[in-house]
């Protein structure tokens, strides 16, 4: 491991961080003696007949205290240092490079993943995935979405119901009867040899930037399936999940209805079912020349890295600007679309057993981080003090892919929803139903708010409608009251009320210390702790006026044990009352310092009251008006 090299003066200034920092630490807690123990400051400036001693010893304290600091300042810097070296940020791969490599190799390889996708399904299984990728919403008639807290992270099921109309699945049948699949225009090997012979190919294989567009391929590379492959529909090709470019998909699996796992298409053979569709939407724009035009498409969807829209919708107008009189408008801009969607996100494509009848369900899990938790000055503190979260933001993307999206969260053990609402990403507003509206007249969406449910659920319809939107939901879990926050208040309001008797029961310890009011005072802090805790886990799931209120009141039982072993002075002990309650209270004195203390203890536990009585009425009311009798039939 390479070691840095410590910045500093004198004898450590070449030494390893560690042993600097260490050093440093030495060196102040040396002069920081010098500056508190009487003598040593003098010893080290003696007086002379010119100078009084208590000057001497004053400039010596004063200058080994600030010496003191500084060196504690570099033993920081020396230390934060040795902790980077140790933990290899830099030898990190990094982000991969992106290289444009040459246009006939990129075309190349397009040629060869479509051919290789030909030879192993057939075409009615190609023509069907394209449609689903085009058409989402036709279909997808449901999605449900389910999340899980594990851990730091969040496990996501995705459950899809698929349909699909009487002719799609008949073509599959009809070509699972048949021995092999019937070439409509020329076969693979045609191909392959008339790729092989650069003489065969025409003018228009040459784009506007003079590289070749790989016209060279006859169209039956592009598009069907060859003669000799014998394909057959044992599997139909489905787009599981989509994604933007760059994006890790963490702990991804998939299967079907029953649970049976089910294999992606490799990345190669992904790239040639899209550029079949994309190759099908392009004839149906433009017809079946032009191929120049097309490799021009396809280069920019399947590009390395990402592409900014704006350049893409540049590229696009410039590369159909020689052909664009001759398409429809409406189509047109539909293939735009789709090569803005397919320059931005990929594919991962899996392969499912036909259906029996018309509809099936696929599913996939996957891992997510928590999103957002430090954008709150609260969910900031949650990280400091090691809580777990009980915010999370969740992405709204799927609802505008299907007919029918449901999305549920369970709070977990003894907690409830909170608040669940819909944001935008960008600007971080609520979405309300007026803007739902405007999105489209169809688009419907419902939450189950303010129900003090023990799970959350959000249902949208006819999203697909809708132009796609960067939206996200907030979910807010909370503690069931009372909860740990109730015991909380309970051993606060009990710590409060020792103290304060301490500080008038026995207000100056002149004798023997008794050591049961100390075991008492000293045992409050970690009682409340497996009291309200039973489980660090418990603990952390708590809200953070129950930490602090927890964390206060074993402070304050500390602070109230130090200064009952203390012996009070004198200046510490008052009188209370006034001289004429004397007859009815008799003479009370006071310790003032173990006063604050209980005082302290007092205002900490009428905030832990306060705090319950309002999460409690909240709670109440919840139940008051969603969860009653009259409501079960509604």
């Amino acid at each position: 491991m390479p070691l840095l090299v410590a910045e500093g003066v004198g004898p450590v200034g070449g030494s390893r961080p560690a042993i600097a920092s260490v050093t440093y630490l030495i060196l102040a807690a040396l002069l920081v003696a010098v500056a508190v123990v009487d003598g040593l400051a003098g010893w080290l400036m003696p007086s002379t007949p010119d100078r009084p001693v208590w000057l001497g010893e004053s400039a010596a304290r004063i200058g080994a205290m600030v010496l003191a600091l500084v060196l504690v300042w570099r033993a920081r810097r020396a230390a934060k240092r040795h902790w980077r070296t140790q933990q290899r940020f830099q030898e990190a791969p990094g982000k991969p490079t992106i290289d444009p490599g040459d246009r006939r190799t990129a075309d190349r390889e397009i040629i060869e993943a479509m051919v290789r996708v030909s030879k192993k399904y057939p075409s009615s299984s190609i023509r069907l995935f394209g449609q689903m990728l085009v058409e989402p919403g036709r279909y997808q008639v449901r999605v449900t979405d389910e999340v899980e807290p594990v851990g730091e992270c969040l496990r996501v099921t995705v459950s899809t119901t698929y349909t699909s109309s009487l002719d799609d699945l008949s073509e599959l049948r009809r070509q699972a009867g048949e021995p092999a699949i019937p070439t409509q225009r020329q076969s693979v090997a045609t191909t392959m040899m008339s790729s092989a012979h650069p003489s065969s190919r025409s003018t228009e294989g040459i784009d506007s930037d003079n590289n070749a567009g790989g016209s060279g391929a006859p169209t039956a590379v592009l598009t069907r399936t060859s003669s000799q492959n014998g394909a057959e529909p044992t599997f139909i090709l489905v787009p599981m999940i989509t994604a933007t470019k760059g994006t890790m998909m963490d702990n991804v699996d998939t299967s079907d209805g029953g649970g049976s796992a089910l294999p992606f298409l490799s990345q190669e053979d992904a790239r040639g079912v899209v550029a079949h569709v994309l190759q099908a939407e392009f004839e149906k724009t433009f017809g079946q020349n032009h191929r120049s035009v097309l490799y021009a498409l396809l280069r920019l969807v399947f590009r390395q890295g990402r592409v900014r829209l704006a350049d893409a919708h540049t590229y696009f107008d410039r590369a159909v600007a020689s052909v664009r009189e001759n398409a429809d408008e409406k189509q047109l801009t539909k293939l735009r679309r789709i090569c803005a969607f397919l320059v931005r996100n990929y594919v991962i494509v899996a392969e499912a057993p036909p259906p029996t009848g018309y509809k099936w369900v696929l599913r996939y899990t996957k891992t997510i981080p928590v999103y957002g938790r430090v954008d709150t000055r609260g969910r900031r503190r949650r990280v400091k003090y090691g809580l777990q979260p009980n915010s999370f933001v969740i992405p709204l993307n799927l609802p505008f892919t299907t007919n029918s999206y449901h999305f549920r969260m369970n709070a977990g053990p003894n907690s409830y929803v909170k608040a669940h609402y819909v944001q935008s990403a960008k600007t971080g507003s609520t979405i309300h139903q007026d803007e739902i509206k405007k999105m489209s007249n169809l688009a419907y969406l419902r939450v189950r708010h303010h129900q003090a449910l023990p799970y959350a659920h959000l249902y949208t319809r006819r999203f697909d409608t809708c132009k796609p939107k960067d939206l996200v939901m907030q979910i807010i879990f909370d503690e069931v009251p009372p909860g740990a926050l109730g015991l909380t208040r309970w051993l606060a309001t009990l710590s409060a009320f020792v103290i304060t008797m301490l500080a008038f029961v026995v207000p100056s310890n002149e004798g023997d210390v008794s050591g049961d009011v100390l075991a008492f005072l000293l045992a409050i802090s970690p009682v409340a702790a497996s009291f309200v805790g039973y489980s660090m886990e418990k603990l952390q799931r708590s809200s953070l006026t129950t930490f602090v209120g927890l964390l206060i009141t074993g402070l304050t039982s500390v602070a109230a044990a130090i200064l009952y072993v203390r012996e009070a002075p004198e200046q510490m002990i008052r009188e209370v009352g006034p001289p004429v309650l004397d007859p009815l209270l008799g003479h009370l004195s006071v310790n003032v310092g173990v006063l604050f203390v209980g005082l302290a203890a007092i205002m900490n536990a009428m905030y832990l009251r306060w705090r319950l009585k309002d999460e409690l009425t909240h709670y109440l009311q919840l139940l008051t008006a969603k969860n009653t009798t009259a409501r079960m039939f509604r």
